[in-house]
């Protein structure tokens, strides 16, 4: 099984670190394990960890609000190996803005949403290079959101 490190080493975010930035990130992780149809976290919950994905995957879900009596919960995007979610814990809104639920059984990398944020701080190069990525997913997820938008709307 891979280490912490190598599954970081290998992610959308972190892929291209140091080994020295790595194992910054590192000291911040655990390894979770999720049963199917488990939330990582929910839409409106305190916002504390980050997510790797190491394996399986996680639906991204969303509530919509169709009228006033009409209330739907969608999957808005599906993530895998390498791909990340919870980014509202790293600086971000103080709360999930949608519910990650296991598909399958998965194992993801956590990370200490505030720390991982102080140590990107402190490390202005890395923490450049990390939060570029990561606003390059939060738009991706973004694009996904409103197409589903759209879709519901019809």
């Amino acid at each position: 099984m891979a280490t912490i490190k190598d599954v970081l080493a290998t992610s959308e975010l972190f892929k291209g670190l140091t080994e020295e930035e790595l194992g910054k990130v590192e000291t911040l992780s655990r390894v979770e394990i999720y049963e199917k149809d488990t939330p990582l976290f929910v839409e409106g919950a305190t916002a504390e960890n980050f997510f790797v994905v190491e394996l399986g995957r996680v639906a991204m879900d969303m509530t919509i609000h169709q009228s006033s009596d009409v209330v739907k919960h969608v999957t808005v995007e599906t993530i895998k190996n390498g791909q990340s979610c919870g980014f509202s814990a790293v600086k971000g809104t103080p709360v999930y803005t949608l519910t990650a639920r296991a598909v399958e059984p998965v194992r993801v990398i956590a990370i200490d949403g505030k720390r991982l944020y102080n140590v990107l701080q402190e490390n202005p190069g890395m923490g450049y290079r990390v939060m570029s990525r990561m606003a390059s997913a939060i738009s991706a997820r973004l694009r996904n959101i409103r197409t589903t938008i759209q879709f519901f709307n019809r």
